[in-house]
């Protein structure tokens, strides 16, 4: 689909929108990631990408800004299968809390796309790596339809984050893009405004993603991102956009990230600590 309309009517809580999606790749299915806890699947899913331009409205409580498709790069994806959102299943004895971590790096450049997805073990260990290239083009119309099959899979993808000191967010980050004869693109990301993912219901502790809240019911709320607790389990899951470089050439795009529990590269020894200063 090349081009998707997102409407949200006037409501009690003066959020609205009327933004249009317009399409500059073809559409990007990430492989499969399949992640366990002891024999039992915590995750097997897989998600379609898209990425384009939004143009078009948004109004809140103070006012409203316009989006104009000339400055806002953007994506839209669907996921599909089992994840770790909504009420957990029981049945059978239940496993201790279990850590995760998760980047994904979706980015713009002047005429293709790259995109990163990590999944990681407490020790480092790679559980999913995936690295894509695809062509980016320049009109709507000249997307040539639901997929194009000229997305490029690198052989592996590599990772290095470091924290600003006391938290789990990146202060910078690297990913290496290795293609099948080894050929390696180190892309620099630079983190420029951050996003709480708990705006969209992940991790938030009344409204998250997929619990019951019976056949109709709303909420808002307001908070300063400035005076969060960067620690709070709530908080963790976070978008970072990011200015990219990889030494020859400049993007914009989206790191997104969440680090729970132990995980030995960046020295997190306990289930909440923040990175050393």
């Amino acid at each position: 689909m090349r081009r998707t309309r997102v409407v949200l009517d006037d409501n009690d809580s003066g959020v609205g929108c009327d933004l249009v999606f317009s399409a500059r790749t073809a559409a990007i299915q990430e492989h499969r990631q399949t992640l366990w806890t002891g024999a039992r699947r915590s995750m097997d899913a897989t998600r379609f990408d898209q990425f384009g331009r939004w143009s078009g409205e948004v109004r809140h409580p103070d006012g409203g800004f316009g989006v104009e498709e000339a400055f806002c790069h953007g994506t839209k994806d669907r996921s599909w299968g089992v994840r770790g959102v909504g009420e957990r299943e029981v049945g059978g004895a239940p496993f201790p809390p279990n850590g995760a971590f998760f980047l994904w790096a979706p980015l713009f450049w002047d005429d293709h796309i790259s995109h990163a997805i990590f999944f990681d073990g407490a020790r480092g260990e790679a559980l999913v790596r995936e690295g894509i290239e695809a062509p980016l083009y320049p009109t709507e119309a000249a997307v040539p339809g639901v997929e194009d099959g000229l997305d490029r899979r690198m052989a592996t993808a590599r990772h290095r984050v470091k924290y600003h000191p006391g938290t789990r967010l990146a202060r910078s980050a690297e990913i290496d893009l290795i293609d099948h004869d080894g050929g390696t693109r180190t892309i620099a990301l630079d983190p420029i405004l951050n996003f709480q993912m708990k705006g969209l219901g992940y991790f938030h502790p009344e409204w998250g993603q997929g619990m019951w809240k019976g056949e109709l019911a709303t909420g808002a709320e307001s908070f300063d991102p400035t005076q969060l607790d960067p620690l709070a389990p709530e908080n963790l899951h976070v978008q970072q956009v990011v200015r990219a470089s990889d030494g020859a050439r400049a993007g914009i795009g989206v790191l997104e990230q969440i680090c729970i529990g132990p995980y030995a590269p960046a020295g997190f020894s306990e289930f909440l600590d923040g990175a050393k200063g």
